[in-house]
């Protein structure tokens, strides 16, 4: 299927077999990077909680269908053993060989979980994946488990699990559908972070879960152009020098920052900023990707839009018409009023 749509010139094509695929190889080898981008990418306003690391050791792969060639292929990139369950055995020459589905103690025993770090519950029967999943976990309990789920009226029976992993396909393909559709700085945001080593994204994680604390934040792009900034675009088009520390601070307080953070910035020139310091001067025409609470980005959204409110931020002084000039008005004018006869209103 995705031969044919790429045939066609489709733009954006999404297996979320080989997505998950690529997620797991990221967690073997670079586990910061993939705690990283899990915190990154989860459900805004969730609480991430910060899982096991898939482990190195043997791995026991039930189902060699496309989720099934997906998950071999992701171990085999990393280095990592794996004994395949499958009804028909390929004997492949390279991979360890059971037949059975999975879900009894036999095919299971004869593949090694009792000394298995981890097993992948791959079918395309949800009976069959849970089944596998329960009869693995009661032979070891302390074996990591990768659950596929393929119906999402399924979730409760899932959800009582508790599998370390649980693989949604239909939600891989929605979440990737929202975030290009609303962020389309994302995707390039994430391919950058995935060549970074393990140090570094173990620094940021580090610094923006501190700041940010570890709530899914929310993710939003914004243009800085003359329809979506048009106050910052002005300033910046008379020759003006803006930096992000300088524009990211509180519409009411200039003295506190916005709780926010610059994850990207992208130029017209193919200059791309990742994670840019706090002293890079904006541009006109940058895009940048923004990672932080609702109030803080909406913030920020008032700030580049308005220039009452941008001066504000910038030089500390309201100008007539601005929102703090307007808050004082308003109580200088309830102050000058004559006091109530008689105690009364």
């Amino acid at each position: 299927t995705s031969a044919n749509m790429a045939s066609f010139g489709t733009r954006h094509i999404i297996n979320p077999f080989e997505r998950f695929s690529e997620t797991l190889a990221l967690a073997l080898h670079a586990p910061n990077a993939s705690q990283l981008m899990g915190w990154l990418t989860g459900l805004p306003g969730t609480r991430f909680e910060r899982r096991r690391d898939p482990p190195r050791g043997h791995w026991i792969i039930c189902g060699h269908g496309r989720f099934g060639r997906w998950m071999v292929d992701a171990m085999d990139a990393e280095a990592v053993p794996v004994t395949i369950i499958d009804i028909e055995p390929k004997g492949d020459g390279v991979h360890r060989w059971v037949q059975g589905d999975g879900t009894g103690k036999d095919a299971l025993t004869e593949a090694g979980v009792t000394t298995a770090s981890g097993i992948v519950c791959g079918t395309s029967s949800d009976v069959d994946n849970l089944s596998i999943a329960v009869t693995a976990r009661e032979l070891n309990p302390g074996l990591f488990v990768i659950l596929r789920q393929n119906h999402y009226d399924n979730r409760a029976l899932f959800d009582a699990f508790e599998s370390d992993i649980t693989v949604v396909p239909s939600r891989i393909i929605a979440h990737e559908c929202l975030a290009i559709l609303s962020t389309p700085l994302l995707a390039p945001f994430l391919a950058e972070v995935r060549t970074r080593d393990e140090d570094w994204c173990g620094a940021h994680l580090e610094r923006l879960t501190t700041r940010l604390g570890w709530t899914v934040p929310e993710i939003r792009s914004e243009r800085i152009n003359l329809s979506r900034a048009p106050a910052l675009y002005r300033r910046l088009m008379r020759g003006e020098t803006v930096t992000l520390s300088m524009l990211l601070r509180s519409p009411v307080d200039r003295s506190v920052a916005l709780h926010c953070e610059v994850l990207f910035l992208d130029r017209d020139d193919d200059d791309h900023l990742l994670m840019p310091a706090a002293n890079t001067p904006i541009r006109a025409g940058d895009e940048l990707l923004l990672a932080g609470t609702a109030v803080a980005l909406n913030d920020f959204r008032l700030i580049v839009g308005n220039e009452h409110t941008l001066n504000y931020v910038l030089t500390g002084e309201d100008l007539p018409g601005g929102w703090i000039w307007e808050r004082l008005a308003r109580s200088k004018a309830r102050a000058s009023l004559p006091a109530p006869a008689n105690g009364r209103p």
